[in-house]
């Protein structure tokens, strides 16, 4: 076999990775809010109030994240002790493991196992990270760009197949069946499936040179770090401002659907999937044309300006509001992810890339974290107050913008 032919394998198992994380992440969406908030079939009891629920979904849709914001930097580390294989492998067999406990959880219906099963695969999220530094490892230099842009077409391709796989696994029929547990099995299954690929197609792209220290609190460190950096410092609280504002939105539009429109788990895995697919039409094609006429300063203010559009779009009622709000969320949402991401690695030189893009991924994972809570706690200020309140923040990223900034 030629080093050619196996360098073609190992990328498509390593862009495989990348599909499959992007996937178990929108896998889950269509499962939480029916899982919980059903009356029939629900994993806690039907004489539970309102509240309850909504804290409980907010407890579970943010574990995730919360787990991902200390994991994610430890492995990293650990993938600079070992090297990326080992780590790769561990991340994914991992996940499989944190599904199985969720599955399982579900089976018995205890909402700890499923929230303890969340929280797992949350800290074991590190397989995306992993495979990009490892592609990037392989990639010639006039090959980087091409294949950095392969690795956004991947997580594309996953995040929009992924809430639609998870819907079309919650039919009434697989319900009765299996329950709501069958998204989550799947999700096992390919990572497992994933792993064992990578197991005999993957040689090491990475060889440690200095061993590194391992510590939990990384990413407690490296998210602090950030506001003791005169030029971060502003940047990181406008991230953390938009980014929460966009994670409330996100997570909570499952639970407006089923609760104002008694959406099943089938119809919440078809608007996710839309969005996904609006992401990947951003993310692809429309940041080319931004990226030529507009600055990340001024494309940032615009951006979040448009995000804000479509969450108060909502306000005017009607379930085509969703629909339709969801066009300029997506949109701007994608599109002020790129933006904030080049202001980042801008502010800093090029001995502090791999300080800033971790600090860029703490402040996300601290965002959805928040984000994940509140998203099924707002709504007690009315069902509406939750996608106000993200549209403010919005709002409010927009003038941090303007206060650093002569725009």
């Amino acid at each position: 076999m030629s080093d050619t032919k196996f360098n073609l394998y190992t990328f498509a198992a390593l862009f495989l990775v990348l599909i499959i994380d992007a996937m178990g992440f929108g896998l889950v969406f269509p499962v939480i809010g029916p899982l919980i908030m059903s009356k029939t079939g629900s994993i806690v009891a039907s004489t539970m109030s309102i509240f309850w629920r909504d804290f409980l979904y907010g407890v579970t849709m943010s574990s995730f994240a919360v787990c991902m914001f200390f994991g994610a930097p430890f492995l990293g580390d650990l993938s600079d002790r070992i090297g990326r294989k080992k780590v790769l492998l561990l991340c994914l067999y991992g996940t499989a493991l944190g599904m199985l406990i969720s599955v399982y959880g579900i089976a018995v219906k205890s909402l700890l196992l499923l929230i303890l099963g969340r929280a797992f695969a949350g800290f074991m999220c590190g397989s995306q990270a992993l495979a990009q530094a490892a592609i990037v490892d392989m990639s010639l230099p006039e090959k980087k760009a091409a294949n950095l842009s392969l690795i956004t077409f991947a997580t594309c391709i996953g995040f929009a197949l992924g809430p639609f796989l998870g819907g079309m696994l919650v039919t009434p029929s697989l319900i009765a069946k299996y329950g709501f547990s069958a998204p989550l099995f799947v999700t096992a299954l390919l990572a497992i499936l994933n792993g064992t690929i990578l197991l005999f197609t993957f040689t090491e792209t990475f060889y440690p040179k200095v061993v590194q220290k391992l510590h939990l609190a990384k990413g407690l460190e490296v998210f602090i770090s950030a506001f003791t950096h005169k030029k971060i410092r502003w940047l990181a609280l406008v991230y953390l401002t938009a980014e929460l504002g966009w994670s409330i939105y996100f997570q909570y539009t499952p639970l407006f659907l089923i609760k104002k429109y008694s959406y099943t788990g089938v119809q919440i895995g078809h608007l996710m999937a839309f969005m996904g697919a609006l992401f990947s039409v951003a993310l692809l094609w429309i940041v080319r044309l931004t990226d030529k006429y507009i600055t990340p300063n001024r494309g940032a203010c615009y951006f979040f300006l448009l995000t804000a559009l479509g969450f108060f779009i909502i306000l005017f009622g009607g379930e085509w509001s969703v629909w339709l709000g969801a066009i300029p969320a997506c949109i701007g949402g994608a599109l002020f992810y790129v933006a904030l991401l080049a202001l980042f690695s801008n502010a800093v030189g090029k001995d502090a890339q791999g300080w800033v893009m971790g600090v860029f991924a703490a402040a996300a994972a601290a965002s959805w974290s928040v984000g994940g809570v509140l998203s099924g706690m707002l709504d007690m200020f009315g069902i509406y107050a939750p996608f106000i309140i993200a549209g403010g923040l919005l709002i409010a990223a927009i003038v941090i913008m303007l206060k650093h900034n002569n725009l």
